[in-house]
């Protein structure tokens, strides 16, 4: 997992300099004239009950404005606004046989799924689904509570078309998951496209809190340890059955089954997953 760099240490010095000596030369240039006749004491005095106040108010703020510089980290905007533009090149450029997470039908999830025995009515949400055919198969079970969230709307308007009328039928939802705020409790939460490319140990944090606090039952299939490193170019962290169970039991959940399986990409390469299937534990 990528976690957020330690500052340099020459950079706080550097951007701390670049304020401290154009203050001092002002200083100087204002304050000098007014106590130059003054005892060498009287002097520092002035300047430090100037200085030190402008340094402490100033330099917490300036080192915040530069901090992700500092860190050698992009800006929180730059980095969602990269990641919303990769993927919607992504889906606006490549058909589904030229992308590597592409199943003809995703067994594993919807036996998990069907696992849990819901009632056809049960909310149930696919995270980053856009383009998956898992909904497909969803509605011709007869399931009639379905929403679909991924970050790019390409990706959900190539599913709108490919359903045709049906689609009225879903939820469709266009957002980053690290900004979504559900407007919805959900029966059921799955996730085989999004979560493993949460690398920051926060954004998996805050992952897991939202699934605990807006999901009974939670599907969710990710990188294995034995699988790729990267996808679609981008970094991503893998799992195994064991940290994936602590993980969310941490937040209330109690680990019902796993299952490893080999994925076949459209052009012939295996990628090794782990699936795992949570309930929430109802304290009485």
């Amino acid at each position: 997992m990528t976690e957020v760099q330690k500052p340099k240490k020459w950079k706080i010095m550097l951007v701390s300099w670049l304020f401290v000596y154009p203050l001092i030369n002002v200083m100087f240039a204002i304050v000098f004239p007014l106590v130059k006749e003054q005892h060498q004491l009287i002097k520092t005095l002035v300047f430090t009950l100037i200085l030190v106040p402008i340094m402490g108010i100033c330099l917490p703020l300036i080192h915040k404005r530069f901090w992700n510089w500092i860190c050698n980290t992009p800006h929180l905007f730059a980095m969602e606004k990269n990641l919303k533009e990769h993927w919607e090149t992504v889906y606006a450029t490549k058909t589904p046989q030229e992308v590597s997470w592409t199943q003809e039908k995703p067994r594993i999830s919807l036996d998990f799924i069907e696992s849990f025995q819901l009632d056809k009515s049960a909310s149930i949400i696919d995270i980053g689904g856009g383009d998956s055919l898992l909904v497909d198969f969803l509605l011709d079970l007869g399931y009639t509570n379905i929403s679909v969230l991924d970050i790019s709307a390409h990706a959900i308007e190539r599913a709108k078309v490919r359903l045709g009328e049906k689609a009225s039928l879903v939820s469709w939802i266009v957002s980053d998951i690290n900004d979504f705020e559900p407007s919805q409790n959900y029966d059921l939460w799955h996730d085989r496209a999004a979560f493993h490319f949460l690398t920051n140990s926060k954004d998996i944090e805050r992952y897991v809190k939202l699934v605990s606090n807006q999901a009974i039952n939670l599907v969710v299939g990710t990188f294995s340890t034995n699988g790729p490193l990267k996808c679609s170019g981008l970094e991503i962290s893998q799992y195994d059955e064991i940290s994936l169970g602590e993980l969310f039991a941490a937040e209330g959940f109690k680990r019902i089954e796993t299952k490893r399986e080999d994925h076949m990409t459209p052009f012939g390469t295996t990628q090794n997953f782990v699936f795992a299937s949570f309930s929430k534990v109802i304290n009485s």
